[in-house]
């Protein structure tokens, strides 16, 4: 899939994942981090650049956003925002000339999203679009291993 971005409703997702679900009820930071550590993955696979925007909460404090670094951004709600409206400006200023997707479950936010001309998907679709890429790389590491026992290091 070519996207010149993929935003990412991060609770959205959490909410839709078992184990992430699981792991916020005991710890929301460790979540949070699972969740951030997979979608680097992603970036990393697909080469395209990823944002995953949480909301800030009831924090008073300006976020203090991570910037993008290999393809992965990290983004929080300013205090009074919510994610789905840092998602919709950022889609909103890429235009209607680039291919941009958003993940969210959220219904309203996926319309409001498309009448921009994002495309959308499922927190599911986004486990599926994981699996896949991991299981295209794990095959080419077999495949390079494979290779590799024919090299010999020394004459």
């Amino acid at each position: 899939m070519e996207y010149a971005h993929v935003y990412i409703d991060a609770y959205s997702v959490i909410y839709a994942w078992p184990d992430l679900m699981a792991a916020h009820r005991r710890s929301p930071p460790r979540a949070r981090a699972e969740l951030v550590g997979r979608l680097t993955q992603l970036a990393d696979s697909t080469h395209l650049p990823v944002t995953v925007v949480f909301d800030g909460g009831r924090r008073t404090k300006p976020s203090t956003d991570r910037p993008l670094v290999h393809r992965m951004e990290v983004r929080y709600s300013e205090p009074g925002e919510t994610a789905d409206a840092v998602i919709e400006r950022r889609v909103a200023a890429h235009g209607r000339s680039e291919r941009v997707l958003v993940v969210t479950n959220d219904r309203v936010e996926q319309m409001t999203v498309e009448s921009f001309g994002a495309e959308t998907m499922s927190a599911q679709g986004l486990a599926e679009w994981i699996e896949r890429e991991r299981a295209t790389l794990e095959r080419s590491l077999d495949r390079l291993h494979g290779e590799a026992r024919g090299y010999r290091k020394f004459p």
